[in-house]
């Protein structure tokens, strides 16, 4: 088990994933489509509650992500939470913009 990948990519149709779901470690991340596509306009990650551990893939979309690295559900002292912009997707490649909060159980994401 590898305890350093919170997610990956599978091609065919393209998601994003938990690691859990492939038994590549014990957490339980998961993603949620906040429905824009303005990077900067998401300005707090969605609460537990949203999220799935598995996401499509949709070009020019802003997901917020929450990391649960103890897989415990909501835990304002271990738990992260980021958000993702898919800029580009050619072939098997995607490529996003990212901003994660390294402050625990803080879903505050300004970026500009």
């Amino acid at each position: 088990m590898d305890p350093f990948i919170d997610y990956y990519i599978e091609s065919g149709p393209q998601q994003f994933w938990s690691p859990h779901h492939a038994n590549i470690n014990n957490e339980v991340n998961s993603t949620a489509n906040s429905g824009i596509t303005d990077f900067d306009g998401l300005n707090i990650a969605d609460g537990p509650g949203v999220y799935t551990t598995q996401t499509d893939i949709v070009l020019n979309s802003v997901y917020s992500f929450w990391i649960d690295p103890t897989n415990n559900g909501w835990d304002n002292t271990t738990d992260h939470f980021g958000k993702i912009k898919v800029i580009g997707i050619n072939g098997t490649r995607v490529t996003m913009k990212l901003a994660y909060q390294p402050i625990p159980g803080l879903r505050w994401l300004v970026t500009d």
